[in-house]
């Protein structure tokens, strides 16, 4: 599968979102004040995750969307926070978000010609999601952002062929 004019769309979106709130909210993310939690930065970023993750699984509202893009914007950071070559937080986020762009996407129609895209993408998750709970390289959060971009792209497609 191919990355298309919407997806990319997605992922600059996410990009900006990143960036954005880098700046409002002062480098929390990667380099925390710490007042109230000693916790290290990465800790924090995967309890971000389990809310984001729990709140999709369990809330099953119409921000969707936003809880997903979310959940990839912390993966994205957590990647980022990996990334020690770059002097800041602004470019580790924008490496990490240019190595997203060439993360391989599945191909739904070879993979599980049984499931769905959307199921493909789900089952996938599903997978990823144990695997990355020892993972400390970026390449690996970076798939799992990949992944929830195409999922949310493939559940925009589907919704719009009802429509």
């Amino acid at each position: 599968m191919k990355r298309d004019r919407e997806m990319e769309k997605l992922i600059d979106d996410l990009e900006e979102m990143l960036l954005r709130k880098n700046k409002a909210y002062g480098d929390s993310a990667l380099n925390p004040i710490q007042v109230f939690s000693s916790i290290a930065p990465r800790m924090q970023l995967r309890i971000r995750m389990d809310d984001k993750l729990n709140r999709w699984l369990t809330v099953k509202d119409e921000d969707w969307e936003d809880t997903l893009m979310d959940l990839a914007g912390y993966a994205v950071l957590y990647a980022a926070g990996l990334i020690t070559n770059e002097p800041n937080s602004k470019a580790r986020i924008k490496n990490a978000c240019q190595l997203l762009r060439e993360e391989p996407l599945i191909d739904t129609k070879t993979v599980f010609s049984s499931l769905s895209p959307v199921e493909q993408v789900e089952y996938s998750l599903d997978i990823m999601m144990s695997d990355l709970k020892e993972s400390m390289a970026p390449k690996p959060w970076l798939n799992f952002a990949s992944l929830l971009v195409q999922y949310i792209h493939l559940r925009n497609q589907e919704a719009a062929s009802h429509d």
